[in-house]
């Protein structure tokens, strides 16, 4: 039972942390912009958030085209390769964020750098069983996991 405990302990302590540096980060965001992205790349908070969109964190996710708005060309890729890896774990966050910012070819694909061909098939299947696993009464998020679906459908042959 003690075990439980402070397993539940952390998880609720690591769950307020991970929205006090979403939180922390958009309002930076408000005050300084583009320099305020800066800073957050040297001093590593960056970083952290791309992990948290990677591990499906929904409040990160949700901040990605907030900070989009700010990136140039190699942050934007980093971006949406952490956005892209978190799909399997947190399809409707992702889905969410669908459009002109970032479209559904590029979230919908294989989020991976050279990678052996097991980490992909493995992305690709994880994909597919969260997506399945998912509907919507929402006709946007429906008709792109319906879309993300066939994406990876394809990519799979």
């Amino acid at each position: 039972m003690k075990l439980l405990m402070t397993i539940i302990a952390i998880f609720v302590f690591s769950s307020s942390a991970y929205s006090s540096e979403v939180s922390d980060a958009a309002k930076g965001l408000k005050k300084g912009k583009e320099i305020y992205l800066n800073a957050i790349i040297e001093n590593g908070t960056f970083d952290y958030l791309l992990y948290l969109m990677e591990y499906g964190n929904a409040e990160a996710i949700e901040f990605a085209p907030t900070l989009k708005k700010y990136t140039d060309a190699a942050v934007t890729e980093e971006l949406m390769i952490a956005v892209a890896r978190g799909l399997p774990k947190n399809p409707s966050a992702v889905l969410a964020i669908i459009g002109d910012d970032f479209p559904i070819d590029t979230v919908c694909t294989v989020p991976f750098i050279e990678a052996p061909k097991d980490i992909v098939e493995i992305h690709i299947e994880q994909s597919k069983v969260a997506l399945k696993a998912s509907s919507y009464t929402e006709q946007k998020l429906e008709t792109a996991r319906i879309e993300c679906l066939k994406i990876f459908n394809n990519l799979s042959k």
